[in-house]
């Protein structure tokens, strides 16, 4: 089945980039010329998304000023925007699953976060797309063992070219028990049938609603999910490091600004 919606939640609070995200949220930090959120959207139109799904937070009009600016642009027309709103921050899987009113029954869809940035020679999306078998699809990263509390870690039967049966999924395990130094990276192609195990996390007691913890209970089912670990240059815009690693990274990489005196 061709793939053609995309969720793109950005509703978090980016506590983690403050004082950045006092004034205005973590998806419209600038890199180069452009906000994050721009690269991840730029990325969903190279995989052939047709429509693609925002999910706000409160006081997040700001991405809908600046989705109403891209469609005076020739390169976004056949591209449809439809936004939605999560309540209360409770988790991605809440984020997730307030775009399921947007989601046809057995369709499949595209789930990307804006704070994983990629090198744009080299995007993800489309190959996630192509490898996708109706069975959760994840893209996956090397990540130093000191940092593995931060993510989700999968255990692998073993790679074949760059794909990973993955029989195994930890919510940011402690270092001692994390199963590899494999982490889900945030890009996932689902079937729909993930709404189920989203869902059989309501109602919300405390824990986050997650993403994650779907596909643990997915993978009890139905014994394995596929990981995609492409060679691909990844910034984690999620940290401040990352963030200024990116900035660096576009600005030296433009066409407009390589050339010219930085300082």
């Amino acid at each position: 089945m061709k793939i053609t919606k995309a969720i793109l939640p950005v509703a978090g609070k980016g506590t983690r980039m403050m004082p950045l995200t006092m004034h205005q949220p973590k998806g419209m930090i600038a890199l180069a010329d452009k906000p994050m959120i721009h690269y991840a959207l730029d990325e969903m139109r190279a995989s052939g998304i047709e429509e693609i799904i925002l999910v706000l937070g409160k006081n997040q009009e700001v991405f809908k000023q600046y989705i109403n600016h891209l469609k005076d642009e020739h390169a976004w027309n056949g591209i449809s925007f439809k936004f939605t709103y999560q309540k209360e921050p409770i988790g991605d899987g809440d984020a997730v699953y307030s775009a399921k009113k947007f989601i046809k029954k057995g369709e499949p869809f595209i789930v990307a976060f804006s704070d994983d940035i990629f090198c744009p020679k080299n995007l993800p999306l489309s190959k996630m797309v192509s490898e996708f078998k109706n069975t959760p699809t994840i893209l996956l990263g090397k990540v130093p063992m000191e940092e593995i509390h931060r993510f989700g870690v999968v255990k692998s039967l073993g790679a074949k070219g760059i794909s990973h049966t993955i029989v195994g999924l930890v919510e940011k395990p402690k270092m001692e028990e994390a199963p590899s130094n494999l982490t889900i990276i945030g890009r996932y192609v689902l079937p729909y049938k993930i709404f189920e195990y989203i869902k059989a996390q309501y109602p919300f007691q405390g824990k986050e609603i997650k993403i994650a913890y779907a596909l643990e209970t997915y993978l009890k089912d139905h014994k394995k999910i596929l990981g995609l670990n492409p060679k691909i240059l990844r910034f984690d815009c999620g940290s401040k490091e990352g963030l200024v690693r990116a900035q660096a990274y576009f600005a030296l990489n433009h066409p407009q600004f390589k050339k010219g005196a930085l300082i």
